[in-house]
């Protein structure tokens, strides 16, 4: 097998961040780097409380009743307890038999991250957690899953329940139908053992999610947590309270935005804060809370409730209450010890948006880092783009871009389309110049002309593709079957294809492969070659 690196190149405030750009300075705790983390955990250790790590161990244990642990598992979990032990935290929903191969992309940049900073690190222990976002209430967004370019679908009636409570009801239809898309591999056997063993027969969704999780992770000692805890919410109860009482969250996230797009003119805010940023769990599923006069009122409840009402409820039953995206992150660095957080590209972004709220509520604000790419490709498109002439850093541009532009190369000419248009329109904007300064009825008259001529220009192009991709269509054909390969519908191979589609050949051997290759902090995308 064999590897090699990209070099992610754009303008974003994530490739900002992880190239140390001083502009993000004010709105993060310190760039990433395995230095930043450890210093980084003096901080946590002063804030979160040895109550707090009881509650937070004997939760776990709980939660693991039943599940056979590994040895390094158990030592993870107990070793919590201790001051100096802090954790590294990556999330996800409940994805179906993990969903899109990310997920399992999240799971490993943590574990890399966090044996290399036990490596480093004399004083302190640090544990891999993953987080699962059991309350998310989307089960159209985690019920489809793509195995070997075949996309397949739970059905089933969820009347609106958080995911996590959902049981296996009807789902051995999906379970079948995945058994019979895996392609007779090395390994399939086992990986039809593993979705058997985990989702045939389950109480819930996350049950099931954490049972799958730890039977490829447990030595590596992940700790799978489920967030939806009346012990953990009450730990939370005073900052949903603060959100009651004077709406903490909406006023510092609202202004840490404004002051983010004053830095980075082309930052769009991932999720805008609300009123009330927690929900309301009851019979009919999550419902938003809601500002009204002096009061509240509860979506799909005809009547207001008053602000002492509402503090009651979550005084006496904080289970019945639900952090959204904005807070979740907040209600997550309360509950455990945690001084870096990994995440997706959009993730990160909106964790920008959450420093001013974690200062105002006096919670440390974690490292953030970015969590590691990878394409992953086979023998035959190896070595169908080693025939096309290009490298793998030629397919990061639109497919459209990238035939034009090995279209030109073909043909062997100079001719180039989009510089023919940018000499029109200059000289058209001369001609716009001279008529403002002369007589401005012309310009009607020239702007028809130039729209004429760039419709002439267009039309040309079309042509002279068309005469073009005939000539080279099997060259171009060859180049469209690499890129659909890497962006299956046009989106990144990661966030399509589901691991069983590596696990079938690799077993967890990808798991080590990934863990060997990954470069926390680095802002490279691995490219994994496989082998016959």
């Amino acid at each position: 097998m064999r590897s090699s690196y990209i070099d992610i190149i754009n303008e974003d405030i994530v490739f900002g961040l992880m190239n140390n750009d001083k502009k993000l300075k004010s709105f993060i705790s310190d760039f990433p780097s395995y230095d930043s983390i450890i210093s980084h955990s003096e901080k946590k250790k002063l804030e979160f409380s040895k109550e707090k790590r009881k509650t937070l161990v004997a939760e776990i244990k709980q939660q693991y009743k039943g599940v056979k642990i590994s040895k390094t598992l158990n030592n993870n979990i107990n070793t919590l307890l201790d001051e100096k032990t802090f954790s590294v935290t990556s999330g996800h929903q409940l994805s179906l038999f993990s969903g899109p191969i990310y997920f399992i992309y999240k799971i490993i940049s943590t574990i890399k991250i966090v044996s290399e900073l036990n490596k480093r690190s004399k004083k302190q222990k640090f544990v891999p957690i993953f987080w699962l976002a059991s309350e998310d209430h989307d089960f159209d967004e985690i019920s489809q899953v793509n195995i070997s370019g075949k996309l397949l679908k739970w059905e089933k009636e969820t009347l609106n329940k958080p995911v996590g409570k959902i049981n296996s009801d009807k789902i051995e239809n999906v379970i079948k139908e995945y058994k019979n898309e895996i392609i007779d591999s090395k390994y399939s056997s086992d990986l039809i053992k593993l979705i058997d063993k985990h989702y045939s027969s389950f109480t819930s969704l996350s049950r099931a999610t954490r049972s799958f999780i730890n039977s490829l992770f447990s030595e590596y000692g992940v700790i799978v947590i489920d967030a939806d805890s009346k012990n953990f919410k009450e730990i939370f109860v005073d900052n949903m309270k603060k959100e009651v009482l004077n709406g903490l969250c909406n006023n510092a996230v609202s202004k840490q935005i404004l002051n983010i797009k004053k830095n980075f003119k082309d930052y769009k805010p991932q999720v805008n804060p609300s009123d009330i940023n927690f929900f309301k769990i009851g019979d009919s599923g999550r419902v938003r809370i809601r500002k009204q006069g002096s009061g509240f009122k509860i979506d799909k409840d005809s009547k207001n409730i008053s602000k002492d009402y509402l503090i009651n409820q979550i005084t006496d039953n904080p289970e019945k209450f639900s952090p959204n995206v904005i807070m979740r992150p907040l209600y997550q660095e309360m509950i455990l010890p945690n001084v870096c957080f990994v995440g997706g590209s959009s993730e990160i972004k909106y964790w920008i948006q959450l420093k001013s709220y974690f200062d105002k509520s006096k919670v440390v604000f974690p490292i953030l880092t970015l969590r590691n790419s990878t394409f992953i490709v086979n023998s035959k498109i190896s070595k169908n783009i080693e025939k096309s002439g290009l490298e793998m850093q030629n397919f990061f541009v639109s497919k459209e871009k990238l035939l034009k532009d090995k279209l030109r190369q073909l043909s062997k000419t100079n001719l180039n389309f989009d510089d023919l248009r940018k000499t029109l329109l200059n000289q058209f904007e001369y001609f716009k110049k001279i008529s403002r300064e002369t007589d401005k009825s012309f310009i009607g008259a020239i702007s028809a002309q130039e729209k004429k001529q760039l419709n002439g220009i267009e039309n040309l192009e079309k042509k002279f593709y068309k005469a073009q991709k005939i000539k080279y269509q099997k060259e171009l054909d060859r180049i469209e079957q690499i890129y659909n390969f890497l962006y299956p519908d046009n989106i990144p191979q990661e966030r399509v294809i589901n691991f069983g589609n590596i696990y079938s050949e690799l077993g967890n051997n990808l798991f080590k492969i990934l863990i060997k290759n990954f470069k926390p902090f680095e802002n490279k995308i691995l490219v994994l070659e496989l082998e016959d």
